[in-house]
């Protein structure tokens, strides 16, 4: 690998703050296009061709794996990155292949925004119930009288009241809780945004980071993944693994 390259992609990805824990690239049958080192405990794959290289590393988290790419562009020619265009073959131990879906990043953010705003929905309808009871007491008398006739009659009753005070209070303590759960889902939803990898076109000499999400099919018992990008003219085809 060209020594200005390794300078190159050692400055990126130690500056790329991630927690990521690696996924462990396999390099097979010595392929001269494909390198992997170390960063930060890190195993980076990359796969270096005459115009053009990417590097990567990423993970698996239940049913989605996050790649984290970099596109470098050494071609004279202005080169589109699209994040759909980065494939994932996955193959099964008996060679059952399958693709992976590639999340389209606002498809994605719309996604996590409408699960966050459904659970302010029910953490709101919760503490509408919770605000009730916060105001409201209740006590229950009983006792035991005679009436005219000397028969004794045994009684109870169940007396309500609310305070109203209280139950302003804790509606205004629920509906801070939920503004600062809006705020901690708008950050969250920002640091996914900003780290994604959008459409660019590169420039010669260009170069882009970020990560790609993908669905991960879990009910398959996947052997081997292989991350396929056709960059310009040249296909990248870099096998890995997730650690068990």
């Amino acid at each position: 690998m060209r020594l200005i390259s390794l300078f190159f992609l050692s400055a990126i990805f130690i500056s790329c703050s991630s927690s990521f824990y690696y996924s462990s690239p396999v390099i097979e049958n010595n392929d001269e296009n494909l390198n992997r080192f170390y960063m930060q405990g890190r195993e980076v794959a990359i796969s270096v061709q005459e115009n053009s290289v990417i590097a990567f590393y990423g993970v698996s988290s239940g049913n989605e794996i996050t790649i984290k790419t970099l596109f470098i562009n050494e071609s004279g020619n202005y080169i589109d990155i699209i994040p759909t265009n980065l494939n994932i073959r996955a193959v099964t131990d008996n060679g059952f292949v399958r693709k992976l879906e590639t999340y389209e990043p606002e498809s994605y953010l719309r996604g996590v925004k409408r699960r966050q705003y459904t659970a302010l929905i029910l953490q709101g309808m919760s503490n509408v119930a919770n605000d009730y009871s916060a105001g409201t007491s209740t006590s229950t008398t009983s006792g035991e009288v005679y009436n005219s006739y000397g028969t004794l009659f045994s009684y109870s009753g169940t007396t309500v009241t609310e305070d109203e005070s209280k139950k302003r209070d804790a509606q205004r303590k629920s509906q801070d809780q939920l503004n600062d759960q809006s705020l901690q889902y708008e950050l969250y939803r920002n640091s996914i945004k900003d780290g994604m990898l959008l459409k660019t076109t590169l420039f010669p000499g260009g170069h882009i980071e970020g990560n790609v999400k993908f669905k991960n099919q879990r009910r398959y018992d996947f052997e081997k993944f292989y991350l396929e990008f056709q960059f310009g003219d040249e296909k990248h085809s870099i096998p890995f693994k997730f650690r068990k």
